[in-house]
């Protein structure tokens, strides 16, 4: 099980790391074993624990500048890994689609969304190898990398796509789905 999601820098994190809970709660830092993880890792990392997984995983962040290409590359390499890797992308949309919404609100944000969803509800990642980088830096959708690393890590038309959530509350876009990749 592999675990992408935006970071400071791109790199691989110790299979081991956690959730850093004083992200939420200073306190609560004392209750968490094994490193701190970036965010979205973390929320991954926890994820499948709550899920109860406990077999293998690895965990990779990817850097908000990091250029497509080395993003579709990096979703090869971890397609080429074998036929049973689940990738639990942690990645949102823009953080513009409210007044209230951490970048305000921006007329661009509603389509730049709906695209995304458009490309996974449809299983045709083809419009997320061709994100415009600059457009979500704008938008704040930090996802942006991690998009592409699931737009290199199934390059053909998905087999099935099952949308579970889609919406923007508190002005963020938030996708919840699964694809499966075809035989």
């Amino acid at each position: 099980m592999a675990v992408v999601g935006p970071g400071a820098r791109s790199t691989a994190w110790p299979a081991d790391g956690r959730l850093d809970l004083a992200a939420f709660a200073p306190a609560l830092r004392a209750e968490e074993q094994g490193p701190a993880l970036p965010l979205p890792l973390g929320l991954g990392a926890r994820l499948l624990d709550e899920g109860g997984y406990r077999g293998p995983r690895l965990l990779r962040s990817v850097r908000p500048d990091e250029p497509a290409e080395a993003c579709l590359r990096l979703g090869a390499d971890l397609r080429s890994l074998g036929d049973r890797v689940g990738l639990l992308v942690m990645a949102d949309g823009s953080a513009c689609r409210s007044p209230r919404a951490p970048g305000h609100l921006d007329p661009r944000a509603a389509a730049f969304d709906a695209a995304l969803e458009r490309a996974v509800r449809s299983g045709d990642l083809g419009p997320l190898r061709a994100m415009d980088a600059d457009l979500a830096r704008e938008l704040l959708a930090t996802g942006r990398p991690a998009w592409q690393v699931l737009a290199g890590a199934m390059p053909g038309r998905s087999a099935a796509t099952e949308v579970f959530y889609a919406d923007a509350p508190f002005g963020v876009f938030y996708l919840a789905a699964w694809l499966s990749r075809s035989a």
